[in-house]
């Protein structure tokens, strides 16, 4: 089975997702799919015709160069939640210890 690349039409990754689906069920082959198409996808081969065969076969797939943009967003937006996280138990560390060093001031 060849595995359809970055510079590959639209048909060759509808071709291999056919045969991954044929040789393994429906299952593994969309599960195979996402997780190469993310590593080796293209704007070139992300047309409506692959879009809509692949939500009729249960995978949603963004749109192109703004499907790409908005996944960026979406990145970001979660690097974000990560830093407020560590921002909150950072303030967290330093209250406790603001409360020790008063404690012992006190006594």
């Amino acid at each position: 089975m060849k595995f359809p690349t970055v510079t590959s039409p639209d048909q060759e990754w509808i071709n291999w997702y056919l045969s991954l689906k044929e040789e393994h069920g429906a299952s593994a082959a969309r599960e195979a799919f996402l997780k190469y198409w993310q590593r080796a996808g293209s704007d070139r081969a992300n047309t409506a015709k692959l879009r809509s065969f692949m939500r009729d076969e249960g995978i949603n797939i963004e749109g192109g160069t703004l499907g790409s943009i908005a996944d960026t967003f979406v990145e970001t937006d979660k690097s974000i939640g990560k830093i407020g996280k560590s921002f909150y138990l950072a303030a967290l560390i330093v209250a406790i210890l603001l409360v020790v060093v008063t404690i012992r001031i006190v006594k």
